[in-house]
């Protein structure tokens, strides 16, 4: 705290220090006169509210660049008042005060010393107090506690039997002490004005929340159990209206057992009438003898006879009946072709040279 307040509650923002601390207002005014403080720099302090503002807004530092801080004419920075709008410009009471719960060092000490004092008070007031020590309740003697005779009235002369008994026991009862009525009655049991219901009615209080507690949670899953079951009911009940089940897929036909066959309503009706299709059965001997033809071309390929490779597969294409290529003979052709082609053109440049 102390170190803050010798800073001193005014900034400048600088785009050079962004770092730079607290001034004070004397510092404030220097950099007004020798010009370090403009109208468009940035500052703040007591009269901002420690908001950033233009030093030619700011109440007690804008006459200080020749600027009334109110009305925005000039005015000489010696002045006390604007001559236009009668402005004060010395309007700062506590202008190097940062807002900080003690303003100067002096007032942060005397604080100290205060909280020091009372400190050693309330010590002191512990130690020289003493404790209190609750009195016995004195016991009722015999003497005390003798009967007085009570007057003789037409109800008790009507009960001689009684009045002679207690008689007779008087002296024997005139010497045991009666109890006290708070001796009767346990401390448990006994009611205290001072104390009150307020723990018990808490404690109820806080059973009937824990209660709700309980019950509303119970009827929250209750409820999304519900939802759930009233959802599969839907799903169940939609995918048995469509044709392929819930997944909307044709029906697969299943196997019987392990032996491969298949479920009469799934095989296809064939009338006894109906004449055979004919099966188109691929030969196999020409995939072999195409093999055979482009592996021999190849050969002659890497021995250098292009040409006659070409030849050799020109050969087999002419020998197919329905004039059909396949893609590796055609393939196959293509590559020899631009194979050749390139040769001739090597050999025409190479003569040319």
């Amino acid at each position: 705290m102390a170190t803050q307040i010798a800073m001193g509650p005014w900034f400048v923002r600088d785009e050079s220090m962004p770092y730079a601390p607290g001034c004070s207002f004397e510092i404030i005014k220097r950099k007004a006169q020798t010009g370090k403080l403009t109208a468009q720099s940035i500052i703040r302090g007591p009269s901002t509210h420690q908001f950033w503002m233009h030093a030619d807004q700011v109440p007690g530092i804008a006459h200080l660049i020749g600027i009334c801080h109110q009305c925005s004419c000039k005015v000489n920075p010696k002045e006390r008042l604007c001559p236009e709008c009668h402005a004060p410009f010395d309007s700062l009471e506590h202008r190097n005060e940062l807002g900080l719960q003690y303003p100067n060092a002096e007032s942060a000490h005397q604080a100290r010393i205060q909280l020091e004092q009372l400190k050693n008070a309330d010590h002191s007031d512990a130690v020289t107090t003493p404790s209190v020590q609750p009195q016995p309740t004195p016991t009722p003697s015999p003497v005390a506690a003798k009967p007085q005779p009570l007057p003789v009235t037409p109800a008790s002369e009507a009960q001689p039997t009684v009045d002679s008994a207690i008689s007779s026991l008087g002296p024997v009862a005139s010497s045991v002490p009666l109890p006290d009525s708070t001796q009767l009655i346990p401390d448990s049991q006994q009611v205290h004005p001072q104390e009150s219901d307020e723990p018990t009615r808490s404690i109820k209080t806080a059973d009937l929340n824990k209660q709700a507690q309980h019950l509303s949670a119970t009827v929250i899953v209750m409820i999304v159990c519900i939802v759930v079951l009233l959802a599969l009911i839907v799903m169940l009940y939609l995918g048995s209206r469509k044709p392929g089940g819930v997944t909307g897929k044709e029906p697969i036909p299943r196997e019987l057992g392990t032996t491969g066959a298949l479920r009469e309503e799934t095989l296809p009706t064939v009338s006894e009438d109906a004449p055979a299709k004919p099966v188109d059965m691929p030969d196999p001997v020409g995939p072999m003898r195409l093999h055979q033809v482009i592996n021999d071309a190849r050969t002659l390929e890497q021995q250098g006879h292009s040409s006659e490779a070409l030849a050799k597969l020109r050969e087999y294409e002419q020998s197919l009946e329905d004039g059909k290529l396949e893609p590796d003979l055609k393939n196959e052709i293509q590559r020899l072709e631009k194979i050749i082609a390139r040769k001739n053109a090597a050999s025409f440049f190479g003569s040319s040279e």
